[in-house]
């Protein structure tokens, strides 16, 4: 199967927010809160655009397939990693996480590098069959990255 450029740019961009999160979860689990804290930023700005994407022109065709509860649960998952990179965002320079603390942020970091490696295997769902539509859908993602939007700036109401 060829993969659109759409496809091909939405794929690298699950395979960078994998490799981001895989950094993060073993930083955490090293006990080196700064370099997680360093991660997250690179992660915010990475996905800010993409789950922006998702949310707006993905989405829509996913609940067409799968149902709306199908799409619920995904954006649950989008709040979930987002907890994550906002509480390390949060702490201060040279902070030292709480074991509790830490062992809710990898949990969370699991669920969105979960999410993650799952989303990115439905990219024939991304295909809507009508190439006018997969060119506007592509010309938006780009435009949500020129835009520079910050996942932690995202309203999640789940």
């Amino acid at each position: 199967m060829e993969l659109s450029a759409l496809q091909q740019e939405f794929l690298e961009d699950h395979r960078r927010l994998i490799r981001e999160l895989r950094a993060m979860l073993t930083s955490l689990e090293r006990g080196d809160v700064a370099s997680a804290v360093a991660l997250a930023g690179e992660l915010d700005e990475d996905a800010g655009a993409h789950m922006a994407f998702e949310e707006e022109v993905f989405y829509p065709r996913l609940a067409r397939v799968h149902g709306q509860a199908f799409v619920d649960r995904m954006v649950r998952e989008h709040a979930t990693g987002q907890r994550a990179v906002k509480s390390l965002l949060s702490l201060a320079p040279g902070a030292v996480l709480a074991e509790a603390d830490r062992q809710a942020i990898v949990q969370d970091l699991r669920v969105a590098l979960g999410h993650v490696m799952s989303c990115g295997t439905m990219l024939s769902e991304l295909d809507s069959g009508e190439a006018e539509a997969d060119e506007q859908a592509l010309a938006r993602l780009r435009e949500l990255r020129l835009d520079g939007a910050l996942w932690s700036g995202r309203s999640y109401t789940h």
